[in-house]
């Protein structure tokens, strides 16, 4: 009597069955995938060149409006509000300025100063050059910003000092 499991072990011991090689051996898989990114990664070398250049580029892009310009100073990407500071009990006053985030944003040339500013901004008064002694207040926020802003004032000092940090609403 033939049983099934005797069927495939003279199938494997007396024909070429074992014999055979796989179509697919590891190294061929290896060397094409290997040379597949090889290739793609020069061909995307290749267009970041060419759409460096400009005169390379207008050859490829048939409408020029599809690129798009950069952000540049985060233009539109968070809500703006304003600020006035003013300066208390004098008429103007250049040696003392705003600073906005470290940076200049105006001196009292007159009474007032109008920040635009952001959630996070941080406004400080720059007395460095003046006397000590002043007292600098905001005095109006826009509608977006915390009214707890209009409270804020600071007397000056020699260097920074901190007026406020701004929390729109």
């Amino acid at each position: 009597m033939f049983h099934g499991g005797m069927i495939v072990k003279f199938l494997f011991e007396n024909i070429a069955l074992r014999n055979l090689k796989p179509v697919f051996s590891e190294e061929k898989i290896e060397r094409s995938l290997t040379g597949f990114f090889i290739v793609f990664f020069l061909i995307l070398m290749l267009v970041q060149i060419v759409f460096h250049f400009p005169g390379l580029s207008s050859v490829f892009l048939k409408n020029r409006d599809m690129e798009g310009a950069l952000l540049g100073v985060e233009e539109y990407l968070y809500e703006e509000g304003e600020l006035v500071v003013e300066i208390l009990g004098e008429e103007s006053r250049e040696d003392i300025h705003v600073l906005l985030n470290g940076s200049f944003a105006g001196s009292f040339d007159n009474k007032f100063v109008v920040l635009k500013v952001k959630n996070g901004d941080i406004v400080e008064i720059d007395a460095s050059s003046s006397g000590e002694g002043k007292i600098v207040a905001i005095r109006k926020v826009s509608e977006n910003l915390d009214s707890a802003l209009l409270s804020k004032q600071v007397a000056t000092k020699k260097g920074v000092s901190i007026l406020a940090k701004v929390r729109m609403k």
